[in-house]
């Protein structure tokens, strides 16, 4: 199933949670979607990458210790930028998915509102009018 998200967007709202290396990243989106998404390999390494290259993310080269064997991993984490273009990124997200508003808010914006019905329905008149002069 493709995601609602772009890997990019979906990578700074899973590293707001915490820092994290590529896989576990990867892992954290599948669980917060209930397993019904997930996100290529092949791609969230470049994105990320390219979210190190624009400074929303830094990474860091962490060895095991005391583990024979472990390989060395690189743990990628928000800088202050990258928090704030993902608190961004999360209001739109929020905004799409709120249901929108039925009414307009604001007593000015029902009296716009009930304005331009009124231009509508004279601008249809007179196009009525129009078309029945030229038939």
């Amino acid at each position: 199933m493709t995601g609602p998200l772009t890997t990019r967007s979906a990578l700074l709202q899973v590293l707001r949670q915490a820092p994290g290396y590529g896989s576990e990243l990867i892992r954290r989106y599948e669980s917060a979607s209930g397993g019904r998404l997930r996100l290529a390999p092949a791609r969230v390494y470049p994105v990320l990458k390219e979210l190190q290259a624009e400074g929303l993310v830094e990474a860091v080269r962490l060895a095991p210790k005391g583990r024979r064997g472990g390989r060395t991993r690189i743990y990628y984490g928000l800088t202050p930028e990258g928090l704030d273009v993902s608190t961004m990124e999360r209001g739109i997200l929020s905004a799409l998915l709120l249901p929108p508003r039925l009414l307009p808010a604001t007593e000015k914006e029902r009296e716009r509102m009930a304005d331009r019905l009124l231009e509508a329905e004279e601008l249809s008149e007179s196009g009525t009018a129009l078309a029945a002069a030229v038939r």
